[in-house]
């Protein structure tokens, strides 16, 4: 098992995390070749620890690399992954945020499955119970029953972004995330052209990665129909936005319809707020764009 693999970790303003996961990726049993760090431009203290992870990644090539702006999740990707990638010493890329924290063999139990598949995603269990999924499958959070189902390998089925395997075969064939797509959605897009190239997506079960439970609310709406509600403007705007940008060719004019029209409904005759209501219709609209726009930023704090 002899590969040379690049570790891509993103961060933005979460030094503790940051540094619990590069410990964990530096403690391995089959480690990775390099670990390549992007920093969102954090504020917090990020910069002055980088000194302090390289100590604890002896061995091991450590390369930090802070951003000018935050360019959320799907910038940090696309640096990274593009700059791993560029270099052609790597035969996969090991890819992760920062609040995740992969168990010792699990590098190694993906591996197993490498060059077999090209995208590769652990089992992703809650931080704070180990026997749930960290995110459901068709509705389950049981892991064992996952397990029991189908054992070793769940075809169709992954948590991207959070310590999935990426073949250099695969990133030659569909490129990197699309930056413009920030947060929230990139990670579906970059499934999807994986899956649009003709890969096999699965989860390895024996390998694990342990990470914040999904956190994603709800609200009613019309007809009692459920949507997604999110707790700022900005998010929203990528949510929604990206959701749209990622329907192009997929969705049906009648699901966009009733999208939008759920999503109006909430924000002018439920929530009775304007201002959400706008941002929501501006994002909706741009998903049609053909490149995403950056709208979202006038909605940061």
């Amino acid at each position: 098992m002899d590969k040379r693999i690049a570790c891509i970790v993103v961060t933005y303003n979460r030094k503790e995390l940051l540094f619990n996961c590069i410990q964990h990726i530096c403690n391995q049993s089959y480690r990775p070749e390099t670990i390549y760090v992007i920093d969102n431009a954090s504020t917090d203290g990020t910069l002055e620890m980088a000194d302090k992870m390289k100590k604890i990644a002896q061995g091991l090539n450590f390369k930090y690399v802070r951003l000018e702006k935050n360019l959320g999740g799907a910038g940090g990707f696309y640096t990274g992954l593009k700059m791993a990638h560029e270099s052609g010493k790597f035969d996969a890329y090991w890819v992760m945020d920062d609040d995740g924290i992969p168990e010792k063999n699990c590098l190694k139990q993906l591996l197993q499955y490498y060059p077999q598949y090209d995208f590769l995603s652990p089992m992703v269990l809650s931080v704070d119970d180990h026997s749930k999924l960290a995110f459901n499958y068709h509705g389950r959070f049981e892991s064992d029953e996952l397990i029991a189902t189908f054992g070793n390998v769940v075809p169709e089925y992954s948590c991207p972004f959070n310590g999935i395997l990426l073949s250099r075969k695969l990133v030659d064939k569909i490129g990197y995330p699309i930056p413009q797509l920030f947060i929230w959605g990139d990670e579906r897009n970059y499934t999807l052209r994986a899956k649009d190239s003709g890969a096999v997506i699965v989860t390895i079960t024996s390998a694990i990665h342990y990470h914040p439970s999904d956190k994603m609310t709800f609200s009613r709406t019309l007809f009692n129909k459920s949507i997604v509600t999110v707790p700022n403007k900005w998010k929203g705007y990528c949510y929604w936005r990206n959701t749209v940008f990622n329907g192009k060719g997929r969705m049906s004019l009648k699901n966009y319809f009733s999208f939008y029209v759920y999503n109006a409904y909430y924000y002018l005759f439920i929530a009775k707020d304007w201002g959400w209501f706008r941002c929501f219709n501006e994002a909706f609209f741009s998903g049609f764009k053909k490149c995403p726009d950056e709208g979202f930023r006038k909605y940061m704090p």
